[in-house]
């Protein structure tokens, strides 16, 4: 896999950390045997770890505006659909393989394909983005304000709600995210650690510890049939943006910091050059290999079994993308 030359090591820092919690969030799910629900930890990262990924592929999505349809269509499709399905495919192949029983066959799968909803999500929002572009280039913010509006309008909050709720936070990144991740990271550069630690804390006992999981878009959704409805749909936007905002200037400080430790910064920001092949990997790993084999209580035993998903996870990508057989077979060299 031949990666590009000129990667901002801060932002790959972010994603790598990104990614982590996401296999930690998808740990908490399925390792322990109380209700993730009412886990603070796994709320703390679904205020905020998906907006922030969306945010990020937004950042870096300007390039994706310069190219004819025909040609994005291909790119995307290999770079998102191609592996989810691909993966997808081998997930059930291992259900059938493990468990033997027609019955439990396409309660697995279905079980599986609910975790590859990002891709389809930010597929969608890219093509979107790209004809709202195409359409309105001289005025882009109305054009992103319109194009939302429509979406409210047009589509069902049930079915896609994650379209709806997610679409602005990749439509601002690609307009405004340069010029405002360059102001954050002046900013750290003169403001005193300890104002931005104790910040992050003070948000956290005071906002994130007030926030729930039913109060997130994927139990609450968003909709505005009714007047309650609307204001609940506004203060999970609301915390969202916040949280987003908060945790991304929080871990690009940690970027700036962890550059003493030379290789913890390396081996994270590494991670965060390959996070679509840990997620699709982890979940494999996870989910339909080590799901039958383990259950837990503890928050520090997950969060180690989650460490040693993401380590694995994260060196088979790294062998799948040296190897020129599975590289083609997967569309690693696509992302």
């Amino acid at each position: 896999m031949n990666l590009p030359q000129s990667r901002n090591k801060d932002i790959d820092f972010v994603k790598g950390v990104l990614i982590f919690l996401v296999v930690l969030g998808h740990s908490l799910e399925v390792f322990q045997t109380q209700d993730f629900s009412t886990n603070s930890i796994h709320t703390a990262i679904y205020s905020f770890h998906m907006p922030m990924f969306v945010f990020l592929s937004g950042l870096f999505g300007r390039s994706n505006l310069q190219l004819d349809f025909i040609s994005l269509l291909k790119k995307k499709f290999n770079q998102l659909l191609y592996p989810a399905i691909i993966f997808w495919c081998i997930d059930c192949g291992i259900i059938v393989g493990t468990r033997h029983l027609l019955a439990t066959y396409k309660t697995g799968c279905d079980d599986i394909l609910s975790f590859y909803w990002f891709f389809k999500m930010l597929f969608a929002c890219i093509f979107i983005s790209y004809f709202s572009d195409r359409i309105s280039r001289k005025y882009k913010f109305v054009g992103c304000i319109t194009t939302f509006a429509l979406l409210v309008l047009l589509l069902r909050f049930d079915k896609y709600y994650d379209i709806i709720f997610y679409y602005p936070f990749y439509c601002f990144a690609l307009y405004y995210g340069r010029k405002v991740t360059q102001r954050i990271t002046n900013a750290i550069s003169t403001i005193s650690p300890w104002v931005i630690v104790l910040f992050f804390v003070a948000y956290n006992g005071l906002v994130i510890t007030n926030f729930t999981w039913s109060d997130t878009v994927y139990v609450h959704n968003i909709n505005i049939y009714t007047i309650k409805e609307a204001v609940q749909s506004a203060y999970t936007f609301l915390i969202s943006i916040s949280s987003l905002f908060v945790y991304f200037v929080f871990f690009l400080f940690l970027a700036q910091k962890c550059q003493v430790s030379k290789t913890l910064h390396q081996f994270i920001s590494d991670t965060g050059k390959y996070t679509l092949q840990i997620y699709v990997i982890h979940i494999i790993i996870m989910h339909s290999c080590l799901r039958l084999f383990i259950s837990t209580d503890s928050n520090l035993l997950t969060i180690i079994i989650a460490i040693v998903i993401y380590v694995m996870a994260y060196y088979i990508s790294k062998c799948l993308s040296s190897n020129k057989y599975t590289n083609y077979l997967f569309r690693f060299d696509s992302n």
